[in-house]
C-alpha cells in the first residue's frame, strides 16, 4: 500500500518515473514474448493513476 500523502512531491515524482519505467518493461517483455504476470499491466497502471491523482491536487 502506498501512503501517498506522507511523500513529498521529489518522492512522488520519482516514484512516478519508476512505475512508468515498470510499465514500459512489462510492454518490452509483451512484445518479446518473455515469461511475465498479465496481473501487474493492471496493478501497476491502477498505482500510476493514484499517483498521478495526488500530485494534480
Amino acid at each position: 500500500m502506498v501512503y501517498t500523502y506522507i511523500m513529498h512531491n521529489e518522492e512522488l515524482t520519482n516514484k512516478i518515473l519508476q512505475l512508468k519505467r515498470k510499465l514500459f518493461e512489462l510492454r518490452l517483455k509483451k512484445a518479446t514474448k518473455q515469461d511475465l504476470q498479465p496481473h501487474l499491466f493492471k496493478y501497476t497502471r491502477n498505482l500510476l493513476t493514484k499517483l498521478l491523482t495526488v500530485k494534480k491536487q
